[in-house]
């Protein structure tokens, strides 16, 4: 892929040059835009670079700050709100640049200077992730006529919970959130509190905090610091205080409207969070909806009229918009991944036969939104768009030939087209001035507009005849309206408490069908079509609190895209090779983060510097480390710009390993350092497909080492080891719901062949076989794994190390021919959503059971030598497991406590397990060597 590059006075965009067409106005836009997001937050960026990935069909961003970035993932949402994709982008992360900015002063400045960019990082763990996500999204409301901030659904979940159960969870839960109950996220509730405290504090209230950061972090916590200093708050009590004013005015609001009645057509029958979304109706008697909830994952169901379910088909990943159904054919656009590229995927139309009960494929690595098939089954409609985010309305026959592909001028996004007949469609249709409800007559090509365009939000639409439905937020709530062809007047149809959406009209077009919204998760609502019942769109009641209205003097004021300038900027080629290496950071002592053990703090006198280029295609460490006494030069080099990995490590320095008997002759003291080098080659193929993750990872290793090893042989020394390493691992696993602990279904396999091709001498081969069988166990979210292997080593004169585990409670044993089984048995106990103050967190606790064997044939412990021809080893136990949090930090803590039981020594053994997961990142997971390590002993 060649990228570009556009230089601005802030700003260095770097782009694929597929992305050229929207190159100049992302530039304008974002130097636009930059005086109008420090404008409440008194700070000045330095230059930051922009990466643009559009080749991906998930709309995102992130700024990250080590390397200082933005990444732009700018294919527009097909769920989105009236603003342009891009717009939305800058809105949003320029402001978390401000933010970032902002904690780059005083203290941190100097601090910067000591460890690189790492310093504001450190600094934003001392600020709530609530906060940072909730300004920007203050933000991207206050600058635009759209914005997050005045959709109604983006409060619905919040207001369900404080009407309905009279409060919403409390501050640590709603912080760590749970697996208990569903719990809005931080940029809902944190928009909230953000919203509120400017409204009564001012914008000068986290100014002024952001400054007590940056310049006084040693103050413990510098935010409750701050803001008890200024207004007597906490984090906490701003929290609560912002709750209890909303369920106020919530419940002012909700005293004012009066609710549709309506027929509930799906039964709960448990507690656990459970939406019913998207309902279709099949026929008369049958509605098709997509099920999802915390116990889990998402599934198409068919519910009748007495409110059975039967699950017709589990899908793979795909982002929630809406299904089709005519013919008893399911079709849905679902994301299919690049098998390399993790910034590559593609959007696919996918069918379900439900007759015939068979999945098909009908586009391959295409970009389609939001199909729709024809109410005769013959063709699908779908959104097409285009790596420079040109929109196309593509219609195709059922094997996916495309019939036909419209568009229009200008800066246009289409969304959820929707087949009013078999020959007309009905658009929603995005422009600068908002959007609106377009007819396309897809014989004559033209277009004809229902609904005008405005900053009101439209979704999902449905024709009957005289009407068009669809789904608005007049109201200041989610609601269903009609529109009368005929005499061109809106009318609201419904009157949700939290919102109604996706509707569809009755094969006789007598119903509607409709999702309503509680704090249990949607519900498939119905009610007859009923004019006499509806009421005019200038008769609505607002209930809306438009916290964001009293906002608006606090910044520079709105930007609209006719005032943008047009610039041209230069274009310029952006070299890869010449930007291989950006060092961003440095320690001044050397820290192995990739080791960390409750035992193990890996922290030495040394320094470190790391590097990780702004296409993340090369990143590294370079150190130096007084480790054990001895003088280390550690090296690590990841290159990830080829189809293949390289991996490239170095530790040089220290005393060499020798190995001799008793008779060798000793080795001079002045010896050269300690050199150890691997090199490893290696393919992530991710085949993820349907239901089911599935990945291929082929490897080889190469690792060096300049030992001394005595040769009885030759009676001398022979100098440095070659080992070569070959990998195969593949999983396929059945995707996992927010409470499964491990996947319910799937397998994995690991092979692996290891040699010393030229130290035959010394080493013989080790050939090794693992699978794990994953089986769902007696009750929901419990899982059965069965694993079993199989190892051999070729023995000359050296064992290696077995790569198969022992049982727990044995240590210092090596195996010529080892076979292992292993059953647990994995389960959740209960979900305390317990907290201690502010000091702990506790979310799950969850228990394991296990059978642990294996059986070795010429066994060394090569502790205390004892040698053994054939033994036996033999464990059973359990493990309790608890997830918590500790001083309302975000990043959720694993602490296993475990027994087990040896019967063949009468012995019982006790440890224990801890883990870190950093959004999504394992420290201290589990790891074997892929390569042999160091000869552990010498046959006896």
């Amino acid at each position: 892929m060649k990228w570009k590059q556009i230089n601005t006075e802030h700003y260095r965009i770097l782009f694929p040059e597929d992305f050229l067409s929207k190159s100049q106005y992302l530039a304008n836009l974002f130097e636009y835009t930059y005086s109008y997001e420090n404008y409440s937050l008194q700070s000045n960026p330095r230059k930051i670079t922009v990466i643009v990935h559009n080749q991906s069909v998930v709309s995102n961003g992130l700024v990250i700050w080590a390397p200082r970035r933005i990444e732009l993932y700018p294919v527009p949402d097909p769920n989105s709100y009236p603003d342009d994709a891009l717009d939305q982008l800058a809105f949003h992360e320029l402001r978390h640049v401000v933010q970032m900015e902002k904690l780059n002063v005083g203290f941190s400045r100097a601090l910067s200077y000591v460890v690189g960019d790492i310093a504001a990082g450190s600094m934003a763990i001392m600020v709530p992730q609530w906060y940072m996500e909730g300004d920007a999204i203050t933000q991207e409301t206050l600058l635009s006529r759209s914005g997050r901030g005045r959709l109604p659904s983006f409060e619905m979940g919040l207001r369900a919970l404080t009407l309905e159960k009279g409060k919403v969870w409390d501050y640590d839960k709603s912080l760590m959130d749970s697996y208990k109950d569903y719990v809005p996220g931080k940029y809902e509730y944190g928009y909230q509190v953000v919203a509120y405290s400017r409204n009564k504090y001012g914008a000068e209230l986290w100014d002024k905090a952001l400054s007590q950061v940056a310049n006084k972090p040693y103050t413990i916590n510098p935010v409750n610091f701050c803001f008890r200093k200024q207004a007597n708050l906490t984090k906490k009590r701003l929290y609560d205080s912002t709750f209890w004013y909303l369920r106020k005015e919530w419940d002012r609001k909700d005293k004012e409207n009066e609710i549709t009645p309506f027929r509930k057509l799906n039964i709960r029958k448990k507690k656990a969070f459970t939406s019913y979304r998207f309902p279709r109706y099949v026929n008369d008697s049958l509605v098709l909806v997509e099920k999802s909830g915390i116990d889990q994952i998402n599934r198409f169901v068919l519910i009748d009229r007495k409110g059975n379910e039967r699950v017709v088909h589990i899908p793979g990943y795909y982002e929630p918009v809406r299904l089709s159904v005519a013919d008893g054919k399911i079709v849905w656009a679902e994301t299919i991944y690049d098998e390399r590229w993790y910034n590559r995927s593609f959007s696919d139309i996918k069918i379900y036969n439900i007759i015939e009960q068979k999945e098909y494929r009908l586009s391959r690595r295409a970009r389609y939104f939001a199909p729709d098939i024809s109410p005769d089954g013959k063709k699908i409609v779908a959104v097409r768009i285009e790596t420079d985010n040109r929109n196309f309305i593509d219609i195709l026959n059922i094997s996916g030939k495309v019939l036909q592909s419209f568009s229009l001028p200008g800066n246009i996004t289409f969304f959820k087209p929707t087949w009013k007949n078999n020959q007309s469609l009905l658009v929603i249709v995005l422009s600068k001035e908002g959007k609106s409800i377009e007819e396309l007559n897809t014989l004559t090509g033209t277009w004809h507009v229902w609904v005008s365009p405005s900053f009101d939000d439209i979704q999902s639409v449905s024709a009957s005849g005289r009407y068009i439905f669809f789904h608005a937020t007049y109201s200041g709530i989610d609601n269903i309206y009609a529109l009368d062809c005929r005499s061109k007047d809106i009318w609201q149809v419904t009157r949700s408490r939290f919102g109604a959406s996706d509707v569809c009209v009755s094969p006789d077009e007598k119903k509607i069908v409709y999702n309503d919204y509680t704090s249990k998760g949607y519900n498939v609502a119905e009610i007859p079509v009923d004019p006499a019942s509806w009421i005019p769109l200038d008769k609505i009641k607002d209930l809306s609190l438009h916290m964001f209205d009293s906002l608006l003097n606090q910044e520079k004021g709105l930007i609209n895209q006719g005032s943008l300038p047009d610039s041209v900027y230069s274009v310029k080629s952006y070299s890869k090779f010449t930007h291989l290496l950006k060092v961003h950071s440095w320690l001044p002592f050397y820290f192995d983060y990739d080791n960390i053990s409750l035992d193990n703090i890996p922290v030495y006198p040394g320094v470190v510097l790391y590097s990780q280029n702004y296409l993340s295609t090369l990143e590294g460490s370079q150190g130096y480390a007084y480790k054990d006494r001895e003088h280390r030069l550690i090296t690590s080099v990841t290159y990830r710009g080829l189809y293949p990995v390289f991996k490239f490590m170095e530790e040089y320095g220290g005393s060499p390993m020798v190995y001799q008997d008793s008779a060798a002759t000793p080795l001079s003291d002045h010896l050269p350092p300690r050199s150890d080098f691997t090199m490893q080659v290696y393919v992530p193929l991710n085949l993820t497909i349907n239901k089911y993750d599935r990945g291929l990872t082929p490897s080889v290793n190469f690792r060096f080492t300049n030992s001394y090893v005595w040769s009885d042989y030759l009676h001398k020394y022979n100098k440095n080891r070659i080992f070569l390493s070959y990998r195969l691992y593949y999983y396929n696993l059945l995707k996992m719901s927010q409470r499964d602990i491990l996947p319910r279904l799937g397998f994995t396999l690991d092979t692996r062949f290891i040699h010393a091709p030229w130290d035959r001498e010394d080493y013989g081969t080790i050939t090794y076989f693992q699978g794990k069988l994953y089986l769902p166990g007696i009750m929901k979210h419990h899982t059965l794994s069965l694993q079993a292997g199989y190892e051999k080593q070729k023995l000359v004169r050296f064992y290696y190390l077995n790569h198969l585990h022992y049982p727990r409670g044995y240590h210092y044993w090596l195996s010529e021919k080892l076979k292992t089984f292993n059953a647990h048995y994995d389960f959740p106990v209960f979900y305390p959503d317990f907290s201690i103050g502010s000091l702990l967190y506790i979310s799950r606790f969850s228990g394991s059971l296990f059978y642990e064997m294996a059986q070795g044939e010429k066994n060394l412990n090569y502790q205390n030598y004892e040698y053994s021809d054939l033994k036996s080893f033999q464990g059973c136990g359990g493990k309790l497991t608890v997830d918590f949090n500790v001083f309302r930090i975000e990043f959720p803590l694993s602490l296993g406590f475990w027994t087990a039981y040896n019967p063949d020594i009468d012995r019982v053994n006790t440890g224990f397990d801890f883990s870190i997961n950093v959004y999504g990142l394992r420290i201290n997971r589990q790891r074997r060597p892929l390569l042999p390590g160091s000869v552990a002993a010498r046959l006896q």
